[in-house]
């Protein structure tokens, strides 16, 4: 059964940026798996640059996949289109080996962002297909989860690509990035806030954490929180001492005397006078 595979991302670059870069993503740190790339065909209708190239890459295959490919190499053909007068980069891939056994064919779309012209939306579409009969399913799950394992790779890679194309560049914070940053400081906050509790009792109270709490939590105000809780702290083991000592000397004074009675008691038993 066919598996579909959709994603969408955004680059904090203006379509022209990203545009040059794409001929220039090779080689970069993520696609030590691609060997070589070569132009076939190039051309210009109406406006619009046509280009087709071959590329070779490798990839790892795990044991099972051995029976069905004896090489770890294939060749992939990448048909592209470019329009820059509306700013669209579309983009076909397909392998050319062992498309029975498994084919991917991949469509990304590069477009100027509605929004913030300034970025780029890639909006990427992919399809899984194995004709093994009996095994495809498997084999359609495996490459599935390989190709969305390997999205994020592609996109570390291009945007190493044009960090270094254009270091200068001013790059916003991206949406997850700024969540994770968020939901970190406020997991911190919240963790400060029961060590402290914990630590000073009742006596310390500090308000719920919210994102502005990094100014409040200091490393001064935590230092004077910890010491005050410290301090609180030797204060009341100190008086829970005092308490266990007093009970245990009750006690102890308590057995001595139940002792001591049933003593006399047992006494005046065996020396009582013998009755006639």
């Amino acid at each position: 059964m066919p598996k579909f595979f959709s994603d969408t991302v955004t680059f904090n670059y203006n379509w022209d940026q990203v545009a040059q870069a794409f001929w220039k993503r090779y080689p970069n740190p993520n696609s030590k798996h691609v060997l070589t790339e070569d132009v076939v065909q190039r051309e210009i209708k109406s406006g619009r640059l046509i280009t087709k190239r071959i590329l070779s890459k490798t990839n790892s295959i795990p044991k099972w996949a051995e029976k069905f490919v004896t090489t770890k190499h294939v060749n992939i053909v990448e048909e592209s289109i470019v329009d820059p007068k509306h700013k669209v980069l579309v983009t076909y891939t397909r392998n050319l080996g062992y498309a029975k056994v498994m084919s991917v064919t991949e469509k990304v779309v590069y477009m100027e962002s509605e929004e913030n012209p300034s970025k780029t939306i890639a909006v990427r579409s992919a399809w899984i297909d194995s004709q093994v009969r009996g095994f495809s399913r498997a084999i359609c799950a495996f490459g599935y989860e390989r190709f969305k394992k390997n999205c994020m790779k592609m996109v570390g890679g291009f945007n190493h690509v044009l960090t270094s194309l254009y270091p200068h560049q001013h790059i916003l914070p991206s949406t997850h990035s700024t969540i994770t940053a968020a939901a970190k400081l406020k997991d911190a906050a919240k963790n400060a806030s029961r060590t402290s509790k914990v630590q000073g009792g009742a006596n310390i109270c500090i308000a719920s954490p919210k994102p502005v709490i990094a100014s409040v939590f200091s490393e001064r105000n935590l230092r004077n929180v910890h010491c005050s809780s410290t301090n609180d702290d030797v204060t009341l083991e100190a008086r829970q001492s005092g308490c266990f000592s007093v009970l245990l000397s009750f006690a102890l004074l308590s057995l001595i005397r139940f002792v001591g009675f049933v003593f006399i008691i047992n006494w005046v038993v065996n020396h009582q006078a013998p009755v006639i």
